[in-house]
């Protein structure tokens, strides 16, 4: 199955002005990575992520750090990534595109959605 990732991708490059992910984990695909690259690189204004704070999982810090860190790095001020801690626990996945693409749903950005 890969609807869910073929339809993220469709968005993100159709975005214009700006790409809002709320995801639990935000793990790395490399597709995903391309694709927010490119649209930094030529249109997109803001990437703004809120991801859940790594759990307790082996490893699950470096996934998030090795996806969202070197977009921040190369697009300061513009890639803005945000941790929810302090007991609050992000379980929605919910991505906006220019107010005009909204995905809500049971699927996070992890190796299931390839």
């Amino acid at each position: 199955e890969v609807s869910i990732l073929s339809g993220l991708l469709k968005a993100v490059r159709t975005a214009q002005y700006y790409i809002y992910i709320e995801d639990q984990y935000f793990y790395w695909l490399e597709p995903l990575y391309d694709a927010l690259r490119d649209a930094l690189r030529h249109r997109v204004a803001h990437v703004i992520l809120l991801i859940q704070w790594p759990q307790e999982i082996p490893g699950s810090s470096t996934w998030l750090w090795r996806f969202w860190h070197p977009l921040v790095q190369e697009f300061p001020g513009k890639v803005h990534g945000f941790y929810r801690k302090g007991g609050v626990y992000i379980h929605s996945k919910t991505k906006i595109f220019d107010d005009t693409w909204v995905m809500s749903g049971s699927a996070n950005i992890n190796y299931r959605s390839a």
